[in-house]
């Protein structure tokens, strides 16, 4: 390579149009566009082609120019239609690929963000380019961060929100605020003017709305309005209160999650509810409109005044009331530190708890012995508990520090309960007929108890099912025992006995506990109980 001195810098200006071909190494300088160049050279002298290049300078905007991006180049992954036509894309077009809410101004600095959020939401979901436009549907990422809400933020349909995770990215209501934080609403909102609730319908109404990754933190506000809203789904989100066991007052308005309907036709359905906590609210989850097949999956609810409320101030016949709540599906949820009931339906039907776990709840925030409340409670027919399984059942049942308790029941009203409960129990020689279960003695019922006694003693297995009825009110009870027997001796198979009694525990001149009680005259007896229990009321 050549070595040239130079003594002075020789640099042509005009206007760009008037841009000559530069000699090699000469700078031209374009004083209308403020742009830099320097001639290649001759191709003889080593350039690879002639003309000028441009040289970047402040005035130069990096987007336009870079507009070669090609995702892995250089790699063996094929982007294009041939291996030698990669895909090539800007690096504005790149990065728009993803949208952050600090695009739009929220810095999530503690300081109220509301009309950044509500901005983005708008203009990305509801403006003139955006709406009714599938392409225009993207991501708004959430950055880290604590964003104080002022005033309620509305989600449009079709939006797609999904933070940095429950305690990285953090919706915090003001102080003062005193409103619903989150409400979904229809197409029909324009960007700063949300939509009336009253324009909702079948086609317009919000649906297909993602929700995930974030901490919402509230003090006595609803902190998720689901009006109106389908084929949606809220995941991975954590609802934060103030409420505490002790000392709180009770607060209608203090709702984790809502769900709303105008109609039967205009209704919140097949919405999923993923992975949501809820700590420190009132109340976890409350719907009374008509609202249909919505599905809660692995979640958890504690420290609450009632977890789930159905139905409590439905009235019948009004609008958007003329069933109340049905198919609503929560399972393999748990429910613990509940200060009352954990589900409750007051009105609805075809409502399913399955394979939940409920451990303190109905307890007053105190001990078993202080129970007051039904872990689940259905006033209406044709709702169920299957495959739930209750502390209650344990500690009430068997557990002889509570034995004088009243066995308030794991599931109250019109249902056939499936207590997913099996449990094994030492068996020893019993001569007198001694309190062995205990089981709540609400209301009419019957009792099935399936069990397997096997005994070292006598080397015999006894498998039968335990069939009780009762009616506390007119104090009548009864109970048939229905088993097969393999080995001992025939007279074996009657010393083992069961039976049945209705007692009073806590002195209200009401039965209240149903006492289950053995008699096993095998002398010197070592065995086990291993039982299931399905109660029908």
């Amino acid at each position: 390579m050549a070595v040239v001195s130079i003594s002075r810098i020789q640099i042509r200006r005009g206007r760009r149009t008037d841009l000559p071909q530069l000699a090699s190494g000469e700078f031209g300088w374009a004083v209308d566009s403020q742009e830099l160049y320097i001639g290649n050279g001759a191709v003889s002298e080593g350039a690879p082609y002639v003309g000028n290049t441009k040289l970047l300078t402040e005035h130069d905007d990096l987007f336009q120019l870079a507009n070669t991006y090609t995702y892995k180049v250089n790699s063996t992954i094929q982007t294009g239609d041939t291996a030698n036509s990669p895909i090539e894309r800007t690096l504005q077009e790149r990065l728009d690929d993803i949208v952050s809410i600090r695009s739009f101004g929220a810095t999530g600095d503690g300081t109220d963000q509301t009309a950044a959020i509500q901005r983005a939401l708008d203009e990305l979901f509801l403006g003139p380019s955006t709406k009714n436009n599938e392409v225009s549907r993207v991501k708004l990422f959430i950055d880290p961060g604590v964003y104080e809400i002022s005033q309620t933020i509305h989600i449009p349909p079709y939006a797609t929100i999904v933070g940095a995770g429950e305690d990285k990215t953090i919706f915090r209501a003001s102080s003062d605020f005193s409103n619903e934080m989150f409400v979904t609403q229809n197409l029909e909102g324009t960007p700063g003017v949300p939509a009336s609730r009253s324009t909702t319908t079948s086609l317009n109404q919000p649906r297909n709305i993602l929700v995930s990754g974030m901490t919402i933190q509230s003090n006595n506000q609803k902190s998720l309005i689901v009006d109106c809203c389908a084929d949606s789904v809220f995941e991975n989100i954590k609802f934060l209160g103030s409420f505490e066991l002790i000392n709180s007052n009770f607060s209608a308005s203090d709702i984790a999650i809502e769900i709303k309907a105008l109609s039967q036709a205009v209704t919140s359905s097949n919405n999923i509810f993923r992975n949501i906590s809820v700590k420190g609210k009132n109340l976890g989850l409350v719907a009374d409109d008509d609202v249909i097949n919505n599905t809660f999956e692995h979640c958890k609810f504690y420290e609450l005044f009632e977890g789930v409320k159905l139905g409590a101030y439905t009235i019948l016949g009004s609008p958007g009331q003329s069933y109340g709540p049905r198919h609503t599906k929560i399972n393999n949820c748990t429910f613990d530190q509940i200060k009352r009931m954990a589900i409750s339906v007051i009105t609805g039907t075809s409502n399913t708890s399955e394979s939940n776990k409920f451990f303190s709840v109905g307890n007053n925030g105190g001990s078993p012995e202080n129970a007051a409340w039904p872990v689940i409670k259905f006033d209406t027919a044709n709702n169920q508990s299957i495959g739930d399984w209750f502390a209650r059942t344990e500690e009430l049942g068997f557990d002889s520090r509570y034995s004088t308790a009243v066995y308030i029941p794991e599931v109250e009203g019109n249902s056939i309960t499936e207590i997913e409960f099996t449990k094994t129990i030492p068996i020893n020689e019993v001569p007198v007929p001694t309190k062995l279960l205990g089981f709540a003695a609400d209301r009419e019922k019957t009792i099935e108890v399936e069990y397997v006694y096997k005994s070292e003693t006598i080397v015999a297995t006894r498998t039968g099912t335990l069939h009780i009825t009762i009616n506390p009110a007119y104090n009548l009870s009864q109970i048939t025992d229905d088993f097969d027997f393999i080995g001992g001796s025939a007279l074996d198979t009657e010393k083992l006995e069961f039976s049945v009694a209705l007692v009073d525990n806590n002195s209200d001149s009401l039965l209240d506990t149903l006492d289950l009680n053995v008699l096993n005259l095998t002398q010197n007896d070592n065995a086990q109980l291993e039982y299931r229990v399905k109660i029908k009321s």
